[in-house]
């Protein structure tokens, strides 16, 4: 068991680009299907204070070790407002996280560690959004689920909760607040080839800029 942010000296916070699009269809706009991307990319250099065990590889103390761990997040989803007028819109919705997760360790004179997966997590959730103003809205969205079979499980925790500001009929902008836990574990498969559990979370403050259309 590591922890990469004390073992690896990972860092616990950084700047990242995150992307949606959501098309709202339908004659009262009640449906709605939305895509998003976001990449976490990490990577440290640290002369090991405790000896390490990674699969059948051990790194002394005193050992420098290169790691690389990068985490993609791709989201796929369809919503359905079943509470819909001019003001408040409740939706439910169902949809995919896919997890393309991988790792790596570098140290002189050992052999280089890595392993990978896909997670795909299916989802289901509950999306709420308030126009407080002709311009101003709040939006709040949770979505979650538990997956298991014969070599793989995870589940997904996703909260997310928006203020914007529509200043322009094609042009907003706002502050996003996004809270993420994820917990997959794997048997090695066609998808992975690696045995193990990964836990970890997320929390992300952003300023947003939207384009209506």
């Amino acid at each position: 068991e590591v922890n990469l942010e004390d073992a690896l000296g990972l860092n616990t916070s950084g700047l990242v680009f995150r992307g949606a699009a959501n098309y709202y269809f339908g004659k009262t706009r009640r449906h709605n299907v939305m895509v998003g991307y976001f990449d976490i990319n990490r990577s440290a250099t640290k002369i090991l204070e405790d000896s390490l065990q990674v699969g059948e590889i051990w790194y002394p103390v005193g050992e420098e070790v290169d790691t690389k761990f990068d985490l993609t997040i791709l989201r796929a989803k369809y919503g359905y407002a079943f509470l819909h007028d001019e003001r408040i819109s409740l939706s439910v919705s169902a949809g995919f996280f896919i997890l393309p997760i991988s790792y790596s360790l570098t140290a002189t004179g050992l052999d280089e560690q890595e392993g990978k997966i896909i997670a795909p997590l299916p989802v289901v959730g509950l999306s709420l959004q308030v126009h407080l103003t002709d311009k101003l809205f709040i939006a709040q969205s949770s979505e979650l689920l538990y997956l298991a079979s014969s070599n793989f499980n995870g589940g997904i925790l996703d909260i997310n909760v928006q203020l914007g500001y529509r200043a322009f009929k094609h042009f907003g902008f706002g502050l996003d607040v996004n809270s993420t836990q994820i917990n997959v574990e794997a048997k090695a498969s066609s998808n992975a080839d690696f045995i193990g559990r990964a836990e970890f979370s997320y929390t992300g403050v952003a300023l947003f800029a939207a384009y209506f259309f």
